[in-house]
């Protein structure tokens, strides 16, 4: 299932499951064109092919190729290394952010997914891409750090998620 629209960012959905492939393309179709994979050696074809994807939000957990094969290979690919990718995921598990982080996501959206915050980190996102792409440095709260301090991580305070906890 796709819809490609040259004059909207592009947005690759990976997830095995039809269900939260679907609610995730309900909460952005309005906004961007979307490819959809339901598998990772899919999401590689896709990401690879014209026109690229402008961002990926890949679950983490699935049959298969997982979201962190996903996410090696297309890092070790100079044709989608640029590419940023958000982790859509359940896990929550001590450690899974910081193995994401270490292999290069650039971020990590909690499921159920809220719609706000979906927005407004795709958005946060792209933005951050134009300026990369334009070669400029991000305006003052177009971060990341602004996005997350929206609201707290799910498992940690946000304090501790940023590598500050115990510090005052």
């Amino acid at each position: 299932m796709m819809t490609v629209s040259a004059d909207r960012p592009r947005i690759l959905i990976v997830d095995d499951l039809h269900e939260n492939l679907h609610t995730l393309m309900q909460i952005l179709r309005e906004d961007y064109a979307i490819l959809a994979a339901t598998s990772g050696e899919k999401a590689l074809r896709l990401a690879r092919g014209e026109p690229q994807p402008d961002l990926i939000l890949l679950d983490v957990k699935m049959p298969g190729m997982d979201g962190y094969s996903v996410l090696a290979q297309l890092k070790a690919d100079p044709a989608t290394a640029a590419i940023p990718v958000i982790f859509v995921t359940a896990l929550s598990a001590p450690g899974e952010e910081a193995r994401g982080l270490r292999l290069g996501v650039t971020d990590f959206i909690v499921k159920p997914v809220d719609p706000e915050l979906l927005h407004r980190r795709v958005q946060t996102h792209l933005e951050l891409l134009r300026y990369r792409r334009a070669g400029q440095a991000p305006l003052a709260g177009a971060s990341r750090s602004v996005d997350r301090a929206a609201q707290p991580h799910p498992v940690r305070g946000a304090a501790e998620a940023c590598g500050h906890a115990g510090r005052a």
